[in-house]
């Protein structure tokens, strides 16, 4: 088998792995895409069913604290009816309130878990994801440059003495061929003169 068959052959085995390598690191940079769009989504959910809860439990409490005095001035109207439906208003926010306080803890919970620096800003969810894509990018971008230079490093060592043993001959016969022109022997054989 020639040189440049065998070289063909260690192509032929090499190239694919280095393409499923590449094929490795585009899936892994892809589900940790994935994963952080997906934080991105929910920490947008929580924050909005949080910004919905607190300004339900403001509203049902501001509710709670206008509904004894609407009790009293209907008793005192005689508007019975209207009385009985307040105070069974007035019974229902209290358990609304508590269920909407364990919701609130429940989302300010799962916040951390979503994005652990929160600086208050509204890209911070989208700086920490991104910058967990990037990392992991980084990561796989680093193990396939050192292939890479790694590959090279190895090409050049093979390289460097056949180029020497190349170069070493070469010039050998080009000193040898100088050396013959200017042999007169050489010379009167091949040109049919004597050098003068």
């Amino acid at each position: 088998m020639s040189r440049r068959e065998q070289i063909e052959e260690l192509l032929q085995e090499v190239l694919p792995k280095i393409e499923g390598l590449k094929e490795e690191a585009l899936a892994e940079i892809g589900r940790v895409r994935e994963d952080a769009n997906g934080k991105m989504h929910r920490h947008e959910e929580v924050a909005g069913e949080l910004a919905e809860a607190e300004a339900e439990i403001e509203a049902l409490s501001a509710r709670k604290e206008e509904l004894p005095a609407e009790v009293t001035r209907t008793n005192l109207e005689e508007l019975y009816e209207e009385e009985d439906s307040l105070r069974e208003e007035y019974r229902g926010i209290g358990p609304r309130l508590e269920a909407l306080e364990e919701r609130r803890v429940n989302l300010e919970a799962e916040l951390p878990g979503l994005l652990p620096r929160n600086h208050g800003h509204k890209h911070d969810g989208r700086i920490h994801h991104t910058a967990r894509v990037a990392g992991t990018a980084h990561e796989e971008r680093a193990a396939l440059d050192d292939l890479k230079a790694r590959l090279i490093k190895a090409a050049d060592e093979a390289l460097k003495p056949v180029e020497k043993a190349h170069n070493d001959t070469k010039g050998l016969v080009e000193a040898w061929s100088m050396d013959r022109e200017w042999d007169p022997a050489f010379r009167e054989k091949v040109y049919g003169r004597r050098a003068g």
